[in-house]
């Protein structure tokens, strides 16, 4: 747990601008790069004008893998907690919680601001269970969704796989298959 707690820990915010993330100019839709960890990035249809990013996969335990996701634009940024139990291919991805900051920046959605490590309420561990996700997000009032439907209604040049982890560290698994 303690390793999932500190991969998911509080990163400061960049400083934002109400400015288009790649500058003035044409619209680009370049196809998502995904690295070796599951890690992604250009996973937006409007590269220029926004971006998505996922951070690498963490192994949960249990048969569960975590993942961050990043999206935003000039004037916003938001975080979502993807988590996936391998073992029956649930997901869950849960909306980030939104953290003020100095006034000089925007506010963003803050997925550390979810977890213990940040004074939240989730704790993220072998024995986590997605319908225990659940019930906490329902509990504190946090945006979520269940399945992989997010993901796959993107066109394929930019979805992102919700089971990359599961191919990575359990591949064997029912996720794994997907």
């Amino acid at each position: 747990m303690i390793r999932a707690a500190a991969l998911f820990a509080v990163m400061a915010a960049p400083a934002l601008a109400c400015e288009p993330a790649g500058g003035d100019g044409p619209d680009v839709d370049h196809p998502i790069r995904v690295g070796a960890q599951c890690d992604y990035s250009m996973a937006a249809q409007r590269d220029r004008y926004i971006y998505a990013t996922g951070r690498p996969v963490v192994n949960i335990g249990g048969g569960k893998i975590g993942q961050r996701h990043e999206a935003g634009h000039g004037c916003s940024a938001g975080e979502r907690l993807m988590v996936v139990d391998c073992t029956t291919a649930e997901v869950i991805t849960i909306e980030g919680i939104y953290v003020l900051n100095d006034g000089a920046s925007p506010s963003v959605q803050s997925v550390s601001a979810l977890q213990r490590a940040g004074g939240g309420p989730i704790g993220l561990g072998p024995k986590t269970t997605v319908a225990e996700l659940v019930r906490i997000a329902k509990a504190h009032g946090f945006d979520f969704s269940l399945g992989s439907d997010t993901y796959s209604s993107v066109e394929p040049r930019n979805r992102v796989d919700p089971y990359c982890g599961c191919k990575l560290y359990y591949p064997g698994s029912v996720g794994a298959a997907q």
